[in-house]
């Protein structure tokens, strides 16, 4: 019997994953990823440096921050593994706080997920209170 398709944007469900290097991060999240674009879901896979690079260089950011927000999932592999501009740290922040309100994100990460994103808290000027993302990510 075929798997039914969820609609991810009305129960869109995060998580993190971290880990030792060699424990089977990315794999896992990498299986998560495959089974959810084998049950219909739309599903983008980046590894962080990737990512920040080529929205960095999009022309127009809010047309990519669109595509972005197109898939139900979302997974960023190698989170805080390299530093970031405090620029790249905004770009990112944006990334992840629109799926955390309604589409499904995995973080994969070797640091506990609240210590990568402590710099982004400090780097960002925030209209409201940073305690929703940091609940999604921790």
């Amino acid at each position: 019997m075929p798997h039914q398709r969820r609609d991810s944007r009305r129960d869109g469900q995060s998580i993190a994953i971290r880990g030792a290097t060699g424990c089977g991060k990315s794999f896992l999240a990498m299986v998560i990823s495959s089974e959810a674009i084998e049950r219909g879901f739309n599903v983008r896979y980046w590894r962080l440096s990737e990512l920040v690079e080529r929205h960095s260089k999009a022309e127009k950011k809010s047309e990519a921050l669109k595509k972005i927000n197109e898939a139900g999932l979302l997974t960023i592999d190698d989170f805080g593994l390299e530093s970031l501009t405090a620029q790249e740290q905004s770009l990112i922040y944006e990334i992840i706080k629109s799926h955390a309100d309604n589409l499904s994100t995995i973080i994969v990460s070797q640091r506990p997920c609240a210590d990568c994103m402590s710099g982004f808290v400090e780097n960002t000027s925030l209209t409201e209170s940073p305690s929703k993302l940091l609940t999604f990510i921790v």
